[in-house]
């Protein structure tokens, strides 16, 4: 039996309310040894759509050929059950509602500098193993992706960058005198009702530590402005963590939404817009080279398959 592509205007809509949601949002890059090739990409992707069996699939592909990019918004799908208290009756009935956008992760694909994949991926990291067995099913292979580190310099300095900031930081004394064993530590401050209180930068331990290059800086935690024509232009305070690893997890607060008028697949685009930008101001141009470009030329969504558009 062959499999249909999903109508996605089958999906339960969710109703927006005049703020989105807390979200906490990580963003990691991947470099692969596959070759990049723009058709055998767009070929993997095509397969790798949301089908009336999965409950995980791409539901909206956005490709800029010029620019050798893909971007690919995968959407988990399930059923949600309520209770509505029958007057009649007297009882409550229990309802059961099925393709329902539950999850979404993005998923941004370029030319690395050495002519293979590389992307960048934005949600939440457990379905990072759900990606890989849609590549492996889209590119009919495995497709090994490796995390790229930001390593200790790095972290140093966007660190440094963030200092006024700085609400905890983990490090490895690494020798360094007065530290005796101790492998790896944490200074931070206690989480207030209002929220974190930034680490006194003028302290000895922490001046100890952000100026001592010998001391390596594991992960840190800051906050950052975040705002967007989307979410009215208003400025809002998000925490975000940055690992050395290479990964960086913002916090998002309730954001109040500019326009009410926007389907699922729209809003978590361009609520992936903002997460990008602000991961942007975190960790600079530099890191993002050969990246996205958020100009689209093409999109696709569930529905173009329908209608064969």
């Amino acid at each position: 039996m062959s499999e249909e592509k999903i109508d996605f205007n089958k999906f339960i809509r969710s109703n927006r309310k005049k703020k989105s949601e807390p979200r906490q949002v990580t963003v990691s890059k991947y470099q692969t040894s596959t070759r990049f090739d723009f058709g055998k990409l767009k070929a993997a992707l095509d397969n790798c759509l949301l089908k009336s069996n999965d409950e995980f699939g791409i539901i909206k592909l956005t490709y800029l050929e010029e620019e050798n990019t893909a971007r690919a918004l995968f959407g988990l799908v399930g059923e949600i059950t309520f209770r509505k208290v029958n007057h009649s009756s007297r009882e409550i009935d229990e309802y059961t509602m099925e393709g329902v956008l539950k999850k979404t992760f993005l998923v941004e694909y370029y030319k690395q500098p050495d002519g293979n994949i590389g992307f960048f991926t934005y949600g939440d990291p457990k379905y990072f193993n759900k990606v890989q067995e849609k590549h492996k099913y889209g590119f009919s292979e495995s497709i090994k992706a490796e995390l790229v580190e930001f390593g200790y310099e790095k972290t140093r300095d966007v660190c440094l960058k963030f200092k006024t900031t700085l609400q905890s930081i983990r490090y490895k004394p690494n020798g360094q005198e007065y530290y005796g064993d101790t492998d790896s530590a944490t200074v931070e401050n206690k989480r207030k009702l209002s929220g974190w209180k930034s680490l006194d930068c003028k302290a000895g331990i922490i001046k100890e530590i952000l100026s001592n290059d010998n001391i390596l800086l594991d992960d840190f935690q800051g906050t950052i402005e975040v705002d967007s024509p989307f979410f009215n232009n208003e400025k809002h305070g998000a925490e975000f963590k940055l690992s050395q690893k290479g990964t960086i997890t913002l916090f998002l607060p309730e954001l109040k939404i500019s326009s009410m008028n926007v389907d699922d697949t729209d809003f978590e685009n361009k609520l992936y817009d903002v997460v990008k930008a602000t991961y942007k101001r975190i960790i600079g141009e530099d890191w993002l080279n050969n990246s996205y470009n958020e100009t689209s030329s093409v999109e696709q969504t569930i529905m173009d398959f329908i209608t064969g558009v």
